[in-house]
């Protein structure tokens, strides 16, 4: 979708119709301040300060979903086939209430594709992001909020089975053809096309692996930015932004937390941790061999998604990588793991 076919930013909504979107959630008298939010990045962001009848004072997020509220970058690089604006509205709403994993809670929202409304009111959460600790226990607490996501029953109708993403081999394909064409294009590392056959048999195998493992509920975007640490003396982690949650292996989204220059021991770690709250749940017992060939598939197209981005975009310098080699590296291990043959993950 272009960004004149998406047109000019909407109005922002009044306190009013904002009021009125809170109303489920309890008795709110005014919005005492309201202000663009400092860390939105793909969609507008304003944080609520309001009044409710009983004196109480709450900091909300308000989030605007609608296709006119992508933010430029966003707008500029985002490919168009991620973006469905009823899916972080449907997720909240159908998905994460009450299930444990320490989410912002739902104070509103709206879901109204003819008014062109896809509006959230999120408890705002102070804290910073997980890639800015390197506290091992808040990792693990991740690897664990990430196992208890992946027992969540898979919606099969309504809103939400509607709304999530599907992460199959069609999806995974796709991100190696779009790699290639920006590399054609020359809006990427012309070694792309001198690996594109070493590249095209890992996708294939690494999505052969991901297809026998088990369909579960995945956030799509598990990377530590979008991974909060609550402040304060009992410390938890929140995942935000589940604009691209959906359906497919558990590992796509464990290879996002563990992605990164980490030791061996310390992947290790936050993958047992996985298992562990995995089996404290009633799943199967893990094979550790199994998980680990999962996510080096998951490594190999996550690294090759990036690849594939957009035409024209980079990461920002505190994320950028060498995505080719990643995604060599994450076969190689793949690979030695026992690659496709290695039989399914089962569990993940």
């Amino acid at each position: 979708m272009t960004a004149e076919a998406r047109g000019p930013h909407p109005p922002r909504p009044s306190d009013a119709e904002l009021l009125a979107l809170l109303a489920a959630s309890g008795s709110p008298v005014a919005i005492r301040d309201r202000r663009p939010c400092a860390y939105s990045t793909s969609f507008a962001l304003e944080e609520l300060d309001v009044l409710w009848a009983d004196g109480r004072r709450r900091r909300l997020v308000f989030k605007d979903l609608g296709p006119n509220a992508l933010l430029a970058e966003a707008r500029d690089h985002r490919p168009a086939f991620l973006y469905d604006p009823r899916r972080e509205v449907t997720v909240y709403r159908h998905v994460l209430e009450g299930r444990g994993l320490g989410t912002a809670e739902l104070f509103g929202s709206a879901l109204d594709p003819a008014g062109g409304r896809y509006w959230l009111a999120l408890e705002h959460v102070a804290g910073g992001q997980l890639r800015h600790t390197d506290d091992p226990a808040l990792w693990d607490a991740a690897a664990r909020c990430l196992a208890r996501l992946h027992s969540i029953p898979v919606p099969t109708q309504g809103d939400a089975s509607a709304a999530l993403a599907r992460y199959d081999a069609a999806y995974f394909g796709r991100w190696l053809d779009r790699a290639i064409a920006r590399a054609r294009s020359g809006s990427a590392d012309d070694t792309v096309l001198s690996s594109a056959d070493t590249l095209r048999r890992a996708v294939a195998g690494a999505a052969a692996v991901l297809a026998a493992d088990r369909p579960v509920v995945v956030h799509g975007d598990f990377y530590p930015a979008n991974v909060l640490v609550r402040s304060g003396a009992a410390a938890a982690v929140c995942p935000i932004d589940w604009e691209l949650a959906g359906v497919g292996p558990g590992a796509v989204d464990l290879a996002a937390l563990v992605a990164g220059e980490w030791a061996d021991a310390d992947r290790d770690r936050m993958l047992s941790a996985y298992a562990d709250e995995a089996a404290r749940l009633g799943r199967p017992p893990a094979d550790p061999r199994a998980l680990r060939r999962s996510v080096a598939a998951a490594r190999v197209v996550a690294a090759v998604q990036w690849l594939g981005w957009a035409h024209g975009w980079s990461a920002p310098p505190d994320q950028s990588r060498d995505w080719l080699r990643d995604a060599l590296s994450a076969a190689a291990v793949l690979d030695a793991e026992g690659g496709a043959a290695g039989g399914p993950g089962g569990w993940t």
